[in-house]
């Protein structure tokens, strides 16, 4: 979801001010980025609508990420035992819950403002997504 929702704060300010509207192309292009180099983006467009608290969130929960994403597999000579290696990870997780839940709300702000500047409401999104899982379950076919 972070990445989405900076993918799509980076398109809309990329298209504003300009005649040139490419969503798709500029959706693809920074969709193929990874965090890292989103968070720079974001830091690059200044006139991203995302505060300066939110963006340290961010950067703590992009650390607690790399943590648990890269550090999942790799084999671990640590002397702690099972238990505590759980224990660690347990909060591990729970801190990036907490982190990711302080910036839901700024988050859907700035979700918010983009529809709002392509003339989409959140319940015609709600509905597409709703109509798309029904039709990966099964439950429809694909447009």
């Amino acid at each position: 979801m972070l990445s989405q929702v900076l993918v799509t704060a980076l398109s809309m300010e990329s298209m504003r001010g300009t005649d040139k509207h490419d969503w798709p192309t500029l959706y693809d292009g920074f969709g193929k980025l990874t965090l890292g180099y989103l968070f720079k983006a974001v830091k690059f467009h200044k006139n991203v609508p995302l505060s300066e608290s939110l963006l340290l969130n961010l950067t703590e929960v992009k650390k607690v990420r790399n943590r648990i994403v890269h550090g999942f597999f790799r084999p671990s000579d640590s002397p702690l035992s099972e238990a505590m290696r759980l224990t660690d990870a347990t909060r591990e997780l729970q801190l990036a819950a907490s982190l990711f839940r302080n910036s839901v709300p700024e988050l859907e702000r700035v979700v918010d403002e983009a529809l709002d500047q392509l003339g989409v409401t959140r319940a015609e999104v709600e509905a597409k997504i709703s109509k798309r899982s029904a039709e990966m379950n099964g439950q429809g076919s694909v447009d």
